[in-house]
């Protein structure tokens, strides 16, 4: 039960060698910055069992540590696991607590794991509450209003350590937490520990390590980032202090397979550009790819986010004629649905798609909903499912029926020629339809804009899935899951690259798209071309 109440609280405490990592990182940094004489006040102000303060105590001599929590539980096993004297541990909301003058910019150094909680968890009038008192617009992350808190207690030229999620790193919506670490420290170094999983919970965290100092040079700031491959390693690490001193390369940890890359990044850039780690060389090839570019995705298409029922098992089946004959649904009303379990890299497979029961039509350029009264059985299975539907209490207040589709799109302009691709894929995996298909929510599609070449969209479908690409997504949008799986949404795919559709070699991509398409399966000779062409489209070597 105490798992259970940790998890929903965001609570997760820090293993002893990822503890000892911290400890370590910021032993190193303040010894620039603190002469040996001085005795140093460190604050821990989520300190749990106590597992950061253990480890400051090992690296550590001449200290004394404040650990905050509000769970006496945490507390009270945080007395057990301390054997030393110097830690003064306080039962109390952090946030309730930080801006008391015994905290108040008075912190040499802060070492930190705080909870990893969102304003759907902590609730909408907590969340309120925090985004008035610390400025944060948008989606809150309780991580955010721990680092400004942090920040007040944090002596001028203090150092902190904190693990937070990696989100801020990588997503349009980290430009805030991107601005303000920008303009409020000497940012000494990042890590992005990935999908190293040092926590049960699905949260893949970066460590931030830097100075309190207003609007410094963040031009330069060393990074490391480490996410799973399938390559051989070469040598192994036994604990994140010996993973993270060695050098770039593959590495065997806890008996997974690990590219780590150093470099350096620029956070002073527009905090609406996402922080590129990257190494020298790839960005150099990333530049030399932009510059013999005709038009990036947005020029040219059109982005949509797929049909979002809210009420899957209603709406979308394998097989609706496992149902009485009464409540089949009339063929009309159903439509053949591409989903990311089904879909195929370049063109539809032989696999058997999903049929979904559609609620609305275009009439007069305008959708609304399907008069049910004409589809008697799609209307009888609708009423025997209205207890569930009816739920939907947001369509009401939508001035919506109980039994349509939350977000079904526009039917007229999924029903065209597209480009599909998942939200969700280890590698690239973009579908060029022309069969009308519609997009299940957890897919994206592609058309053209007003007066653009349908011809493109095949042109798109054999940059999007090239080796070219992939490496350009790779390098540009870092906002990796899991196991290798990749993100591909709007704000990324829409950045992607096009050259020139005139350029001969455009041309024999786009003939070999055709081909692919009448023979209607993968062709990997076709592939290996494309490849091959698309290189040349943008003059790489």
């Amino acid at each position: 039960m105490l798992d259970i109440v940790r998890k929903e609280q965001g609570i997760q405490y820090t293993p002893t060698n990822l503890a000892d990592l911290l400890a370590i990182k910021l032993k190193y940094y303040s010894n620039n910055y603190f002469p040996e004489d001085k005795k140093i006040t460190i604050l821990d102000p989520a300190c749990g069992d106590g597992s950061l303060l253990k480890s400051i105590d090992k690296y550590f001599s001449n200290y004394k540590s404040i650990g905050i929590d509000l769970d006496i539980t945490a507390i009270d096993k945080a007395k057990q696991n301390l054997e030393s004297t110097n830690t003064e541990l306080i039962n109390m909301d952090y946030l309730d607590y930080f801006d008391k003058p015994v905290l108040d910019k008075t912190i040499d150094l802060i070492i930190a794991n705080p909870p990893y909680i969102r304003n759907t968890v902590m609730g909408a009038a907590r969340s309120q509450e925090l985004s008035s008192r610390f400025k944060i617009k948008g989606r809150l992350d309780m991580y955010q209003v721990f680092l400004q808190a942090m920040t007040e207690n944090l002596r001028e030229n203090g150092i902190i350590c904190v693990i937070t999620s990696n989100r801020y790193l990588t997503t349009k919506g980290g430009a805030d937490t991107r601005k303000w670490l920008n303009e409020n420290y000497k940012i000494f170094e990042i890590l992005d520990l990935g999908d190293t999983k040092p926590f049960s919970a699905a949260v893949l965290p970066a460590i931030f390590i830097g100075q309190k100092k207003k609007n410094a040079n963040n031009n330069s700031v060393p990074f490391t980032r480490i996410y799973e491959t399938n390559n051989s390693a070469s040598t192994e690490a036994k604990s994140y202090p010996e993973l993270l001193s060695s050098d770039s390369g593959i590495i065997n940890f806890n008996g997974h397979n690990y590219e780590l890359i150093k470099g350096v990044l620029d956070a002073s850039k527009n905090p609406k550009e996402v922080w590129n780690m990257a190494t020298l060389e790839d960005n150099q090839w990333a530049k030399e790819l932009e510059e013999h570019t005709k038009y990036k995705f947005d020029d040219v298409f059109k982005v949509h986010v797929g049909i979002k029922t809210t009420a899957d098992n209603v709406f979308i089946k394998k097989d609706w004629s496992d149902l009485p004959i009464s409540e089949r649904p009339e063929s009309p009303v159903l439509h053949n649905l591409i989903s990311s379990k089904t879909i195929t890299k370049w063109v539809q497979s032989d696999k058997k798609l999903l049929k979904i029961l559609y609620t609305n039509k275009m009439e007069n350029g305008k959708r609304t909903v399907i008069d049910f009264t004409k589809y008697p059985k799609a209307w009888n299975y609708l009423l025997n499912n209205k207890e569930q539907l009816a739920k939907r209490k947001y369509l009401k207040r939508a001035n919506r029926e109980w039994y349509e589709i939350w977000v079904p799109q526009r039917p007229d302009i999924m029903s065209k020629n597209k480009v599909v691709f998942p939200d969700i894929s280890p590698n690239a995996k973009f579908m060029y339809d022309n069969n009308g298909l519609f997009v299940d929510g957890n897919c994206y599609w592609i058309t053209v804009k007003p007066n653009v070449d349908e011809k493109y969209l095949l042109l798109a479908t054999a940059v999007a899935n090239s080796d070219v690409m992939q490496k350009y997504h790779t390098i540009k949008f870092q906002n990796v899951l899991y196991s290798g799986r990749k993100r591909y949404i709007t704000q990324y795919v829409k950045e992607y690259l096009l050259p020139d559709i005139e350029n001969t070699y455009s041309k024999k991509i786009i003939a070999l798209m055709q081909s692919m398409l009448e023979e209607g399966k993968y062709n990997k000779k076709f592939e290996e071309k494309i490849n091959y062409y698309v290189q040349k489209c943008f003059e790489l070597k």
